[in-house]
């Protein structure tokens, strides 16, 4: 398996015991700088989309507005190699949130799984200090732990004194919120008022867990003031917790640079080949001088699972744009034998570039750390745009239950969006910890018991 030459030397990974003997120091390394680069954010001021135009997403994050706290805007990367502040920045963020949420104010979150006490006490104080707490998650991961029980019980118990329109509830649905089968895969967190911020939305790949935070990597990007975009965000909301089929086709709907789109998903192509079907591998760069010069579309992609037909499709194009000449590289935890054929083919150009993020801590041959992320970056020619920038992220595997599954997909088009990301897969791929080595008895283990601890959605 060979990495991709972006600004660094092609190379094969090797197993040799060389390598494996320089493994402890790698992983010190790499944890060291990966926590270096982990928080990626802007300062409130350019949250609200206004006329500041772009931003240097290598820029220090901000969390403090002038009159106040403010959540952390733009995307966050948490690291669970690296110091507890990188493990845990994206669930500080929303649980910041939640703390100074102000009387009066509404909070809604959809999570898959809820594992976190912390958080728990967070929404239970503020249900009790006068906010309006909706909460909804998937049935069949509500009795994992006590927290969902005790927060229902908490709202239940406060409602009692309270009209309908101030209670706070927790609540699952039967499958699917929006649609018919599936699961209600979302994750996503709204805040009508907290700090000094209003209009507060936040969506990307982590659940409400522990293992989010100590053993996945993750993304979770949060707009700050956009009140467009968050009005939107809470219709989505309002169709989960209603729990009826919704059938509203899928669209992007877009507010200026920012795009969300909602699955369950009902069109005959699936949304990450839809947009590599845009991608032309040449993109035509016009100089500040006023020449022309032709370079290669970049691809980067990262997502915990491709399988089926969708995994299948997304591996074809990916195949397809690497045999025309574009720079593509794909990260993730697990790929069936189906796309994993695919993107190993001998043909064309030979291998698509790919790289496994599973890491075994302890050498016992089961993994314990993973990517969970879901990102497509693109930089060059899109749709016929040159030298076009275009990322995707949100909850969504790219396999076939993600049809059917209450998913939010988000999509960027401004520049600086499109470096965070892009650094931040560079460095992953660059610096991900190598497996420990395997304990004696560990190679006989089959296939899927090596991810009995990973939980993938």
């Amino acid at each position: 398996m060979t990495r991709p030459c972006f600004g660094v030397v092609a190379q094969t990974r090797s197993r040799s015991r060389a390598a494996t003997r320089r493994g402890s120091v790698r992983r010190v390394v790499a944890a060291i700088s990966m926590a270096a680069i982990v928080v990626v954010g802007l300062p409130a001021a350019y949250a609200d989309g206004g006329a500041h135009g772009g931003h240097d997403a290598g820029a220090a994050p901000s969390g403090m507005a002038r009159h106040g706290w403010m959540p952390v805007a733009g995307p966050l990367f948490n690291d669970p190699k690296g110091s507890w502040a990188a493990q845990d920045n994206q669930m500080h963020n929303v649980i910041e949130s939640i703390a100074h949420a102000p009387r009066h104010s509404e909070i809604d979150i959809a999570t898959w799984s809820y594992f976190l006490g912390r958080a728990t006490d967070a929404l239970i104080a503020a249900a009790r200090r006068g906010v309006v707490v909706h909460f909804v998650m998937a049935r069949g991961k509500s009795e994992v732990g006590s927290d969902f029980g005790r927060l229902r019980a908490a709202f239940r118990a406060r409602n009692a004194a309270h009209p309908r329109a101030k209670r706070s509830v927790a609540r699952t649905c039967a499958a699917t919120c929006r649609g018919t089968h599936g699961t209600m895969h979302t994750k996503m967190f709204l805040f009508s008022r907290t700090g000094a911020a209003k209009d507060v939305a936040m969506w990307g790949s982590p659940n409400v867990t522990t293992n989010a935070i100590r053993h996945q990597w993750n993304e979770l990007f949060t707009v700050v003031n956009r009140t467009k975009v968050y009005e939107y965000a809470k219709s989505v909301f309002h169709q989960l917790w209603r729990d009826r089929p919704h059938p509203q086709p899928f669209v992007v709907h877009w507010f200026g640079q920012v795009g969300l789109a909602p699955l369950p998903y009902r069109g005959r192509i699936d949304w990450v080949s839809r947009q590599l079907d845009k991608v032309s591998c040449r993109d035509t760069v016009t100089g500040s001088s006023g020449g022309r010069s032709v370079r290669r579309t970049r691809i980067q992609a990262a997502n915990a699972v491709l399988s089926g037909s969708v995994g299948a499709s997304v591996a074809q194009h990916l195949r397809t744009l690497w045999n025309r000449g574009c720079m593509v590289s794909l990260m993730y935890t697990r790929l069936d034998h189906v796309v994993h054929g695919i993107l190993e083919s001998p043909g064309g150009r030979g291998p698509v570039p790919i790289h496994p993020v599973h890491i075994d801590v302890n050498g016992d041959g089961i993994y314990d750390d993973y990517l969970h992320l879901k990102v497509l970056a693109i930089h060059g020619d899109i749709g016929n745009r040159p030298d076009a920038t275009l990322v995707m992220d949100g909850s969504a595997n790219w396999a076939n239950l993600s049809r059917s599954n209450d998913e939010m997909l988000g999509y960027f088009k401004r520049p600086w969006v499109y470096w965070a990301y892009s650094r931040w897969l560079d460095h992953m791929w660059q610096h991900a910890p190598w497996s420990a080595r395997l304990a004696p008895g560990a190679r006989t283990l089959p296939s899927r018991d090596r991810f009995a601890h990973v939980e993938l959605d």
